[in-house]
C-alpha cells in the first residue's frame, strides 16, 4: 500500500492551522486578561516571532520536497536504497 507524500503535507498544513487557532486564541487571552505592561507585549512578540520563524524555516524546506513520490507501507528494508 503506497501513501502520496501529499497526504502528509496536508496533514501537516490542517495541523498549522489549528496551531494558528490555538495560538490566535492565546494570545487573545493573554493580552486581554494579563498583567498589563511591557513584558506581556514583548512575551507575546517573542511568541509570534519564534513561531513566525518556525514556520518560515520548516515551509523553506518543504519547498525542496519532490511530493511526487510515494511512502510505501511494509516494504523490505533491503528495497530502501540510497542512489
Amino acid at each position: 500500500m503506497a501513501i502520496p507524500l501529499t497526504f502528509f503535507l496536508l496533514a501537516w498544513l490542517v495541523l498549522v492551522g489549528l496551531f494558528v487557532l490555538a495560538s490566535a486564541i492565546s494570545l487573545m487571552m493573554y493580552l486581554r486578561f494579563g498583567i498589563a505592561g511591557s513584558m506581556t507585549f514583548l512575551s507575546a512578540l517573542l511568541f509570534v516571532g519564534v513561531s513566525g520563524l518556525v514556520l518560515f524555516v520548516t515551509a523553506t524546506y518543504l519547498v525542496n520536497v519532490d511530493w511526487s513520490q510515494e511512502f510505501i507501507l511494509g516494504a523490505p528494508v533491503s528495497s530502501l536504497q540510497y542512489e
